[in-house]
């Protein structure tokens, strides 16, 4: 039992590297208050680090069920590791958020490309610890999975470039249209009559 529990956090720890290397970004570290704002900012951190928690773990649930075992014996055997696990995971909460507010087939897509993602990264992690023949069979169509809905993805990204580009040129003909019309210098007799009229003027 021991043993397992060993390497189911090993893989845990595995998935986590494999994410780092994947998605890593530099961040400036913020100056660091004193006094009554260190502790205002404190009180502030733990309460935004308690609302990613459970953003995370509430995506875990819903879409990442193969984790929610590792994960809590991550949180009681090691802490750090999972801070680590909750922090990545969490640029997935902002992603699929961010999708489901632009588009509900977007959402779809993205939330295939995390399953995707995450049952490549498990199984890459597993083979790391552990060789075996059917976790290999197992990557290999994970891997066919994560590609398909990668090309889901930038079929997506494809269309909605020809949408923007379709709407850039309609407002790009009414654009043209407007100047014609402003440049066409008999329309400001007619402008000046018109006003004269509405003035209760004769011409």
């Amino acid at each position: 039992m021991g043993a397992n529990r060993q390497l189911s956090i090993r893989m845990l720890i595995g998935v986590h590297l494999l994410i780092l290397f994947t998605t890593a970004s530099h961040a400036i570290e913020p100056t660091r208050s004193i006094g009554p704002l260190a502790e205002r900012d404190s009180s502030k951190k733990l309460a935004a680090s308690s609302d990613i928690e459970q953003s995370v773990l509430n995506l875990v649930e819903k879409h990442l069920p193969e984790l929610d075992a590792m994960l809590d014996r991550l949180r009681s055997d090691n802490r750090k590791q999972y801070d680590i696990a909750i922090r990545d995971l969490s640029r997935w909460t902002k992603r699929l958020e961010s999708a489901k507010k632009r588009d509900a087939k977007l959402y779809d897509i993205e939330v295939e490309l995390l399953k995707a993602e995450s049952e490549v990264n498990l199984l890459t992690a597993k083979l790391k610890v552990r060789d075996n023949d059917a976790d290999r069979e197992s990557l290999r169509k994970s891997v066919i999975r994560e590609h398909r809905a990668k090309l889901a993805r930038a079929r997506y990204d494809l269309n909605a470039s020809a949408e923007r580009l379709d709407r850039a040129k309609h407002q790009l003909e009414l654009a043209k249209e407007k100047l014609a019309t402003l440049e066409n210098e008999s329309e400001l007799e007619q402008s000046y009559l018109s006003l004269l009229k509405k003035a209760g003027r004769n011409r």
